[in-house]
């Protein structure tokens, strides 16, 4: 198991590889964060708005996820 680390953007502790920060091209942060730049730079929004973006893709991939889980098909 990977050394769990806190990401310097939300402070959320976790041990999945790290995204680089889009705004300084140097500092490690979580996976979150850097999908929520890519959206807010891709989309031209404001941080807060592209994490619900992010918020909303993760929550339909899960419930595909789930989804193909429980029947075995693919959508």
């Amino acid at each position: 198991m990977k050394n769990p680390w806190t990401c310097p953007h939300c402070g959320k502790k976790t041990t999945d590889y790290p995204a680089i920060c889009r705004r300084d091209n140097k500092t490690e942060i979580c996976s979150e964060c850097g999908t929520a730049q890519g959206l807010a730079d891709y989309f031209k929004v404001p941080l807060y708005r592209a994490r619900l973006i992010a918020d909303h893709i993760k929550e339909c991939q899960e419930r595909a996820l789930s989804w193909t889980v429980e029947t075995g098909e693919q959508k």
